[in-house]
Order: C-alpha cells, then sequence, then structure tokens
C-alpha cells in the first residue's frame, strides 16, 4: 500500500500525524494542570484564614490565663 505513495507524501502524513499527538499531550496536560489548580483551590478554600487562626490563638492563649 504504502509503496505507491511518494516519499513527500509520506513526510506529509507522518507530519500530520506527530503534530496531532502534540496536540492531544498538550490538551492532556493542560487539563491535568487545570485540575490540580482546582484542588488546590479547594484545600486553600477549606482552610482558615490566617487572620482567624492568630485570633482563635490570641482568645486560646487569653483563656489560658484566667
Amino acid at each position: 500500500m504504502l509503496k505507491n505513495i511518494s516519499i513527500a507524501t509520506k513526510l506529509t502524513i507522518l507530519n500530520i500525524l506527530v503534530f496531532a499527538g502534540l496536540l492531544y499531550v498538550q490538551f492532556h496536560t493542560q487539563s491535568s494542570i487545570n485540575t490540580i489548580d482546582a484542588h488546590i483551590d479547594n484545600i486553600i478554600g477549606t482552610l482558615p484564614s490566617n487572620e482567624q487562626h492568630i485570633e482563635k490563638e490570641v482568645d486560646q492563649y487569653i483563656s489560658n490565663f484566667k
């Protein structure tokens, strides 16, 4: 089948396949990065803010002396 096709056509087909593979890898990597970012945002959203955390520690420290 491939014996009747010229070398230029074979190289063109190879280039198209490599380009399609690179596009797949790029989009797959980007979706993985977006998923990781979403997980990080969820984790940060569940953590108390520093201000609240410090306020709790100060209240606890003061209550220890009462």
